[in-house]
């Protein structure tokens, strides 16, 4: 009873609903749980509209898709799946193997999607290049993949309407503008960051502005720069 105490002062919800879990009789044996038992599992209660029950590992994103029908999680590991608000069904996007080395330190900047939710883009790994697997929810399709190279990616972003990726790269404190419909004959144009060694190298981010004409990027440094993606009239 202290420990889930203990984790419920932390308010690690997971953990004390575990403690508590391992003190119900199995069947056929008495039942030694008192009101203290009971007044801790209540005070577990989330107060969540929706569980979704556990999932495969642990869920580093979420982002509501469908018109908030449906939500997209992104897990260690790379996979991605949608799960029906409706129904509890969940569709997997993207497995994961066994013997993946994806290492994923951030909690966010994995997976985002367009303006209108019809992009979803996350980060995955093929051997040792990562790529940004992107998903178009109008179309019952396969992802396209987009090979970044072979530094981690922390931070990504896709245009609202859908031409273009940005990347960053916490190695190079560096972000990488890709265009999507000119893949095969183009590079992606690199923006360098100012370098500050002493901060965390998984942190970065990179964000379009709503109608798309404007990228914000930041970077380890604590600079953030502000660039126009569409041309001045």
């Amino acid at each position: 009873m202290l420990l889930c105490r203990q984790a419920l002062k932390a308010n690690n919800l997971r953990e004390a609903r575990q403690l508590l879990d391992r003190q119900r009789p199995a069947e056929g044996e008495e039942d030694l749980r008192g009101w203290e038992w009971r007044w801790l599992w209540n005070a577990c209660r989330s107060g969540a509209l929706h569980d979704l029950g556990e999932q495969k590992a642990r869920v580093l994103q979420a982002i509501y898709v469908d018109s908030g029908r449906s939500i997209v999680t992104y897990e260690d590991q790379g996979a991605v799946r949608r799960i029906n608000l409706d129904g509890r069904s969940t569709e997997t996007l993207c497995e994961t193997s066994g013997s993946s080395t994806l290492s994923l330190p951030s909690n966010s900047g994995l997976m985002t999607a367009s303006q209108d939710r019809r992009w979803i883009a996350a980060v995955g790994q093929k051997e040792a290049v990562y790529l940004v697997r992107i998903w178009d929810r109008l179309k019952n399709t396969a992802p396209r993949e987009v090979a970044v190279g072979e530094e981690r990616v922390s931070a990504i972003a896709i245009s609202p309407d859908g031409a273009t990726l940005v990347t960053y790269s916490p190695n190079q404190n560096a972000a990488f503008i890709w265009d999507l419909n000119n893949l095969d004959n183009s590079q992606p144009r690199r923006i360098a960051l100012k370098s500050n060694r002493r901060m965390l190298s998984i942190f970065g981010a990179v964000r379009f502005s709503p109608d798309g004409k404007m990228l914000a990027v930041g970077g380890v440094g604590g600079e953030i720069r502000l660039m126009r993606t569409a041309p001045r009239l």
